[in-house]
């Protein structure tokens, strides 16, 4: 994908994957543990840590998931987030933890709350975006 990317005239930033597969309910055909993760960062076409979705491992120091965010501060990349609806100490403890951005925030004073400690909160339209809800 990167080296297809470098063909047209679009700039990428790829990020390494944190969480291959996403859950332990999937299989995804390979799994990366934080060795196949840092050395995807080491390389300079890798921007981020992508989408931490592991908030759970994030707030218990899952091993694993924190030699993950070691290796993206080891390389001075940003950590991407990913934590809906969290909120509180969690929230804060997910941010201490170098968790920079999230993109998944379900509302208006979730995002003010990431915001106030200092993460950056990105807005998307997601193929929800249009339902209403009863």
């Amino acid at each position: 994908m990167i080296e297809n990317g470098k063909s047209v005239p679009f700039k990428f930033h790829f990020g390494a994957p944190s969480c291959v597969p996403a859950t332990t309910f999937e299989t995804a055909g390979a799994a990366l543990d934080a060795d196949d993760v840092e050395k995807l960062l080491s390389r300079k076409d890798i921007f981020y840590l992508s989408e931490m979705m592991n908030f759970p491992g994030v707030l218990n120091n899952d091993e694993e998931v924190m030699k993950k965010i070691a290796a993206a501060k080891k390389f001075g990349k940003p950590v991407d987030g990913h934590a809906p609806g969290l909120m509180g100490d969690d929230a804060v403890r997910y941010i201490n933890a170098g968790i920079s951005t999230d993109h998944e925030c379900f509302t208006e004073a979730e995002a003010l709350h990431k915001l106030k400690h200092g993460m950056k909160i990105l807005i998307r339209e997601g193929s929800a975006q249009g339902i209403l809800m009863p």
